[in-house]
């Protein structure tokens, strides 16, 4: 079996797949999926249709066994990236624990959150929003269960959430963001004024990492916390890159 060094590897998060893409500095490649598991509802509602995150990390380290089979070793530091379902909303708690699924692309319950904001006039700050947007998903959310809002810490995308399990750094990709309704479509920055508008916390909301920025490094495993360890034992070092 041929042994490669991997330099650089890309996550995939999809609706129907978790896959791994890995390549070494001579330009070889790998790929490694496995079906998504984990898909639930809020509520028990179908008009909340999400995916619970905490089977991530397990097929994550599933992948990187059956790389590992296949001759891929991860012990020089390289970049790792993620692909993912671009319209997940991700709520935690201010302890970062999950207060609700990751409410995915195929929840479009925010009809009437959607229609309010436009009258609103968010749509000239942050471009047009639709009923998968973050910005009118979290209203809806709030206007079910109001009592969320005492207890929110962070508002982030999976993508974001995987960078902050591994990094520590609490960021907002700016890519899936802006297709959010998250950012001021001029500038980048977090839409302030639609928050406002909406009745949302700006704290909510991490600091905004540009694409191909580096949020952070992979932190070493920790012995209080099995759910990423066999992840970041050899991941370690590693650069993750928004």
């Amino acid at each position: 079996m041929t042994t490669r060094v991997a330099a650089e590897l890309g996550v995939d998060i999809s609706t129907s797949e978790l896959a791994l893409a890995v390549r070494d500095a001579a330009g070889n490649q790998g790929y490694v999926s496995t079906p998504m598991r984990g898909a639930t509802c809020w509520q028990n509602d179908a008009a909340f249709p999400g995916f619970d995150l905490q089977q991530l990390p397990v097929m994550f380290a599933e992948l990187l066994e059956k790389l590992e089979a296949e001759g891929w070793k991860f012990d020089a530091a390289g970049t790792v990236s993620v692909s993912c379902r671009q319209h997940d909303m991700v709520l935690l708690d201010v302890g970062g624990q999950m207060l609700l699924p990751a409410l995915s692309w195929q929840c479009n319950a925010a009809t009437k959150e959607v229609a309010w904001l436009r009258e609103q006039g968010v749509e000239e700050h942050v471009g047009p929003i639709a009923e998968r947007f973050v910005l009118p998903k979290l209203r809806c959310v709030l206007q079910r269960d109001a009592s969320l809002a005492n207890r929110i810490g962070t508002v982030f995308l999976t993508g974001d959430w995987l960078a902050w399990s591994l990094t520590g750094a609490r960021t907002l990709s700016s890519s899936d963001a802006v297709s959010n309704g998250l950012l001021t479509q001029k500038t980048r920055l977090k839409a302030d004024h639609a928050f406002a508008t909406a009745g949302f916390s700006n704290e909510w909301f991490p600091a905004v990492a540009r694409s191909g920025e580096i949020v952070g490094a992979v932190q070493p495993p920790s012995t209080t916390d099995r759910t990423w360890h066999a992840i970041k034992q050899r991941l370690q070092g590693w650069s993750f890159v928004a």
